[in-house]
């Protein structure tokens, strides 16, 4: 896999890790709120889709399903996993997952490109009521609107 890099990138990438390691901070498992942790569904409507044609959307069908976790993630940490209900489909991806407050950023992100895919980091503001989870995008940068569209269309339902 070949991860995208810009500006400062690495140099930030690499600083975190440093940190990381110093001790005397919070490890993976508090970035995450325990409120906000486990499995939600929604269901997608025709009017939300960008573009319908597109086979994520076609195969995928309108049910889908997030599992947010402390663990599991590329890097072992916490991970936003969303899954389509449709068996063809099933794992759209599982990117690295880090909270701040009301932010949720997805560390390098699947996006998908004519041929092949590229990586971004992309951040979205989270707000739970009871169990309605609901998202919004603050910033992301792939063109494809996929896994926008699915985190943001509608409000998840805690199960």
């Amino acid at each position: 896999m070949r991860f995208k890099t810009e500006g400062g990138g690495v140099a930030c990438a690499l600083a975190a890790l440093v940190l990381a390691g110093c001790g005397g901070g919070s490890n993976a498992e508090d970035a995450v709120p325990a409120e906000l942790v486990g499995t939600y569904t929604t269901t997608l409507e025709k009017s939300d889709l960008p573009k319908p044609d597109q086979p994520e959307f076609v195969d995928g069908g309108s049910e889908w399903s997030m599992t947010i976790a402390t663990s599991g993630g590329p890097d072992g940490g916490p991970v936003l996993e969303i899954r389509s209900a449709d068996e063809k489909v099933g794992d759209l991806e599982g990117p690295s997952l880090s909270v701040d407050g009301d932010r949720l950023l997805l560390k390098n992100e699947e996006c998908a490109q004519q041929v092949g895919y590229t990586f971004y980091d992309n951040e979205y503001s989270w707000k739970l009521e009871g169990s309605a989870l609901t998202i919004d995008t603050v910033e992301n940068q792939c063109a494809d609107r996929v896994a926008e569209t699915i985190l943001t269309a509608e409000p998840w339902t805690k199960q």
